[in-house]
């Protein structure tokens, strides 16, 4: 039997990072055939410890992101998936240089000398010739969204009014934008269910019943019982698209810009540009309120989101890999 390739994937996790970027690491080499290949991450244990389940069949390296610029000190691997801040093309080089294929995620318009690179973005020809003039391989646009297949297989909460409205606003650290919807949603007279994904002030005195995950390892689980969804325009975007599930969505950080544009372009969900923790009551009220009482509107989005993002780019970017030459 042919010798496995060996992936090693660097990578940025919890803290001020969140968990987007492990994430879609995962759910692509969950697409590997494991058969072919033999993965392992690095990245900070502690920050994986709420993926025990997933993670337990990688071997993992207790490995900082500031310690990915010393090529010499990384695990031996025949690829390097590398997901970062940190990533740069001295970087991509020293790697390269090592006899390792490296396969960038990036996002960020940043340029790059890589074997395969993925920007989950589609970008006008101009753009996207900068990006990428010295990648072997591009796979751009939502179709190769790195998001966990199941999203594709289940089937939202139907529903002409709001059951359960989930609010996933990304990690802890965002908290304050998590609160601010809470404290909206009992403003505006809100009374249904509601299930938090991450941090909140659990201080607050809020009418409506509430429950709330640390973190979602069962996110279509989570999605299937959810009427409607208030999120960032991060990764989780593309999860909702792909569930079906009518979303009001926030960029809450600049580096969303694009996938806000993406998804007010197909009208699929109400947008927002700006964080819920630094809007005006009154606005952030009368835009919850709006989404809210014109759920007739939800297929309209729920059906514009599966058509932006099916969900099955993980598939595609581990069969791009696998075939890569």
């Amino acid at each position: 039997m042919e010798r496995k390739k060996k992936l090693l994937v660097l990578t940025d996790t919890g803290g001020r990072y969140g968990y987007g970027h492990v994430m879609r690491c995962l759910n692509i080499v969950e697409a590997l055939d494991p058969e072919y290949w033999e993965i392992s991450f690095a990245a900070g244990m502690s920050d994986l410890e709420c993926f025990d389940e997933r993670f337990a069949k990688y071997r993992i390296y207790d490995f900082g992101a500031s310690s990915m610029q010393q090529v010499a000190s990384l695990p031996t691997s025949d690829w390097v998936l590398l997901d970062s801040f940190a990533v740069s093309q001295s970087l991509e080089i020293a790697l390269k240089a090592t006899g390792r294929s490296v396969f960038v995620i990036d996002g960020m318009l940043r340029p790059h000398n890589v074997d395969v690179l993925l920007d989950p973005i589609e970008r006008p020809t101009k753009l996207r010739l900068a990006h990428s003039q010295f990648a072997t391989l591009l796979l751009s646009g939502p179709r190769f969204a790195a998001i966990d297949r199941r999203f594709s297989e289940i089937s939202a909460l139907s529903s002409t009014a709001p059951t359960r409205i989930g609010v996933s606003m990304g990690s802890a650290k965002n908290a304050e934008d998590t609160d601010a919807i809470l404290q909206s949603l009992e403003r505006i007279g809100y009374n249904s269910d509601v299930h938090v994904v991450g941090g909140f002030d659990r201080r607050l005195k809020l009418s409506f019943p509430i429950k709330c995950s640390d973190w979602v390892s069962n996110g279509p689980e989570l999605l299937s019982n959810c009427s409607a969804v208030i999120g960032t325009c991060g990764m989780s975007a593309w999860e909702r698209c792909a569930a079906g599930v009518p979303s009001l969505s926030f960029q809450t950080i600049e580096n969303q810009k694009h996938v806000a544009n993406a998804l007010a372009a197909e009208e699929a969900g109400l947008i927002v540009r700006d964080a819920p923790s630094r809007m005006m009551s009154a606005e952030l009220d009368a835009y919850l309120k709006h989404f809210i009482h014109n759920s007739s509107i939800w297929e309209r989005y729920a059906e514009r989101g599966r058509r932006l993002c099916d969900g099955l780019g993980s598939c595609r970017i581990a069969q791009a890999l696998e075939e890569f030459d």
